[in-house]
C-alpha cells in the first residue's frame, strides 16, 4: 500500500494534503514517511486525554483574547466531548455570545446554551461520551433521552450500529475497502479508529450482546429500559 502510494506521490509536481492514521507511533524510517518530510511537511497529531484537552481548550480562547477559567473549561469538555474539532466550533460560538455583551471572559451561564441540544444530537452527544469513556456524561445524556420512554427503541438502534461499526473496523482481517463495502468509511472510519485506543474488540462483543440481552429483557417486561442501560454503561 505504502509503496503504491509513493509511487504516485513521485508523479505529482505538488504534493496533496494526506491524513494517515497510526496506532502507534508514526516509523521514521518508511520511505514513505522520508518523502513526504523532504518534499513536503509532516505534522504529527495525537489524542489528547481530558486534561491536556482541557489545558488547550484554556489556550485556545486565550489566543483569541478570552479568559476561560480551567473550571469553566471542564464544564465544556463534559457536555461536548474531547473531541478538539468540535470543542474549538462550541468555544468559538460561546466566544460570540460573551463579546455580545461586551466581555472578554466566558462565566457558567454561558454554558446554558450548550444545554439546549435537540434530542437527535443528544443521541450522538452520547455516542461521544461513551466512546471517550466520560461515563458521568453517558449516564447523564441517557437518563435525559430516556424520559421519553418512546426513545429506548431507535437508542438500541444507534449503539448497536456503533458497536457493530467499532467490532468491524478493530478486525485486523478486514482491510479499508472491505469496510468501505460494509458502510464503513470516510468520517465514520476515522471517528471508529480514534476510539478504538480506549476499547478492545471483546469488551465491544460484550458489550453488543449484553444490548441484545437487554433488548429482549425490556420487550419482555423483565427489566426497565432505563434502569438497564444505566447498568450497561457502567461496564
Amino acid at each position: 500500500m505504502q509503496e503504491k502510494l509513493l509511487t504516485e506521490l513521485e508523479t505529482r509536481t505538488e504534493l496533496p494534503e494526506i491524513i494517515f492514521w497510526e496506532s502507534g507511533k508514526v516509523d521514521a524510517r518508511l520511505k514513505l514517511y522520508k518523502y513526504i518530510s523532504k518534499h513536503g511537511k509532516v505534522v504529527e497529531s495525537t489524542i489528547l486525554n481530558e486534561s491536556n484537552v482541557i489545558n488547550w481548550l484554556v489556550k485556545y480562547a486565550d489566543e483569541k483574547d478570552v479568559n476561560l477559567s480551567s473550571s469553566i473549561a471542564r464544564t465544556i469538555v463534559n457536555h461536548v466531548g474531547t473531541n478538539q474539532h468540535i470543542l474549538a466550533g462550541e468555544v468559538d460560538k460561546l466566544i460570540l455570545l460573551a463579546k455580545s455583551h461586551e466581555r472578554n471572559f466566558l462565566v457558567e451561564e454561558d454554558i446554558s446554551i450548550l444545554a439546549g441540544s435537540t434530542l437527535e444530537a443528544s443521541r450522538w452527544d452520547l455516542l461521544e461520551a461513551i466512546n471517550s469513556g466520560n461515563k458521568k456524561l453517558s449516564l447523564q445524556l441517557v437518563n435525559q433521552i430516556l424520559q421519553n420512554p418512546n426513545e429506548f427503541q431507535p437508542l438500541v438502534g444507534l449503539l448497536a450500529w456503533q458497536f457493530r461499526t467499532l467490532y468491524l473496523v478493530s478486525r485486523k482481517d478486514l482491510t479499508t475497502v472491505d469496510l468501505a463495502e460494509l458502510g464503513i468509511k470516510g468520517y465514520v472510519l476515522q471517528k471508529a479508529r480514534s476510539y478504538l485506543h480506549k476499547t478492545n474488540s471483546q469488551k465491544i462483543l460484550v458489550l453488543h450482546h449484553k444490548l441484545a440481552n437487554l433488548d429482549l429483557a425490556v420487550k419482555e417486561g423483565r427489566i426497565d429500559a432505563r434502569i438497564g442501560i444505566n447498568m450497561l454503561l457502567t461496564i
